[in-house]
Parts: structure tokens; sequence; C-alpha cells
């Protein structure tokens, strides 16, 4: 075999391995994009993520300012409910801070404490005792 020959032999050669490894090559640069896609999808999964677990810490927070704000509604109540008790009329403190009373027949809702205390400001005198004041009003068995 002539020094020709294998030169054109060996160019051969080199020229499928070129090729083989252009193949390689572009499969390499696929795999990398692919992962380069991944890594950027996960990063945004993370963000969201964390986005997410901010805003629910933030939602505990307004909650947990809610019931308290709530429970201090609720306890306004109280000396109203103390007063419609010693009157014999019936009530209910409904969620969140709504007081039912019934009443000569009437169920009457109140959210407002001003608009429960003018009610039982209004009330007649109750076995003798004059117009219940909610202030010295003590609290009974249907509280």
């Amino acid at each position: 075999m002539s020094v020709r020959a294998m030169f054109m032999e060996l160019k051969t050669s080199l020229a499928g391995i070129d090729a083989k490894l252009d193949h390689v090559t572009e499969r390499l640069d696929r795999i990398r994009a692919r992962v380069d896609d991944h890594d950027a999808r996960f990063e945004t999964l993370e963000t969201r993520t964390s986005d997410i677990e901010e805003a629910r810490s933030g939602d505990r927070e307004q909650i947990a300012q809610m019931e308290r704000l709530m429970e201090a509604q609720r306890r306004a109540f109280l000396p109203i409910k103390r007063t419609l008790s010693q009157a014999g009329i019936g009530f209910a403190l409904l969620y969140a801070a709504k007081l039912r009373v019934r009443h000569e027949g009437k169920v009457l809702y109140f959210t407002d404490i001003k608009q429960a205390n003018k009610f039982v400001k209004r009330l007649p005198k109750q076995r003798g005792a004059g117009v219940v004041n909610p202030e010295n009003a003590t609290l009974s068995d249907n509280d």
C-alpha cells in the first residue's frame, strides 16, 4: 500500500470519526440545554415555593390578628349578655361577633355594641328592679 493510499484511508477514517464526534457533540449540547432548562425550572419552582410560604406566613399573622380582634368584639358583648340574662330575655352570641336577641316575639341582631346598649337601655324594668344597667349586671347560667 502506498503512502498516498494510506493517507487517503486515514483521511477517510478521520472524517468518519469527525462525523461521529459531531453527532456526539450535538447530543451533548442538547443534554446540556435540557439540564439548563431543568435548572431554570427548578429555580422558578423554588422562587414560587418561597413566595407561597411567605404569603402563608403573612396569612397566619393576619388570621391571628383577626382572631384577637374577634375575641375582643365578642368580649364587648359580655355586659349586654349579663343584662339580657338578668332580664330573662333569650339571646345567643353567633359567630363571629353577632348578638341575636329574641324579645317580644321579634328576633333582633346586633353587630354593633352601641346599638345593643341602646336596646338594653330602652328595656322596661324587669322584676321591679328598674331599667337594667349593663355595667352592673352579673352573669347567670345562660351566659
